[in-house]
């Protein structure tokens, strides 16, 4: 049945697929898109109205309606935290979506505007903060917490008792050993088998993991 009334921000890609997931595999009725009233080239998107960001709240009370932010890792997650914040602003409650094929052990814990695909599993204790998004097949082990703003893709495993801080990118196919500390703004690319703590703001590949000495994580916010 569904009771809750969704807005989602954006009209890409992965506003497409929030559709598709929160349509079909929630309690969440997805009334229209928003975004930006620059970026808007078309009155709709998925056969539901296109609002301009910057008065939505004039025609969908954030009292009535929650929103999620469907944009993706690009510039370490700052794009989905600045429009995070805004909808915040707006008086607007962030809606997860926990897709109903994953497994949650009862005691994890997890924040808002988080996106948990399908055949996830997270074990017990686990902690996911605020505005996280797991592509499918991901494996969170015991005790292990994801720090805000984080995007996990398709496959990657942590292993117990693990830390990864916020802003972090975690690319397919990746694995991550027990009892370290991922730090803040770390871009790890697809396939690294990450088996020491890393530093912060910095790119890891390879198996083992090795720091790129040369390439700071910084490049992909266009600041040095």
């Amino acid at each position: 049945m569904k009771n809750k009334k969704l807005i989602i921000f954006g009209a890409g890609i992965l506003g497409h697929l929030a559709y598709e997931y929160f349509s079909k595999d929630s309690e969440y009725e997805v009334v229209c898109f928003t975004a930006q009233s620059e970026f808007i080239s078309k009155k709709t998107f998925c056969n539901l109205s296109i609002i301009p960001f910057e008065k939505i709240e004039t025609i969908y009370s954030p009292s009535e309606y929650e929103m999620y932010v469907a944009l993706g890792w690009y510039r370490l997650n700052r794009n989905r935290i600045e429009f995070y914040n805004k909808a915040k602003e707006k008086g607007y409650k962030l809606a997860s979506y926990i897709s109903s094929k994953t497994f949650i052990w009862d005691d994890v814990e997890v924040g808002d505007n988080c996106f948990i695909m399908e055949n996830c599993v997270l074990q017990p204790r686990v902690k996911i903060g605020n505005n996280v998004t797991l592509w499918s097949d991901c494996c969170i082990e015991h005790f292990s917490e994801i720090g805000d703003n984080v995007t996990l893709v398709s496959r990657v495993a942590v292993a117990g008792n693990t830390k990864i801080k916020e802003n972090t990118f975690v690319g397919v196919n990746t694995s991550i050993g027990d009892n370290l500390i991922i730090e803040k703004d770390n871009f790890i690319a697809m396939g690294t088998v990450v088996r020491k703590s890393t530093q912060e703001n910095s790119v890891y590949e390879g198996n083992p993991a090795k720091r790129n000495r040369i390439i700071s994580a910084k490049q992909f916010l266009k600041v040095e």
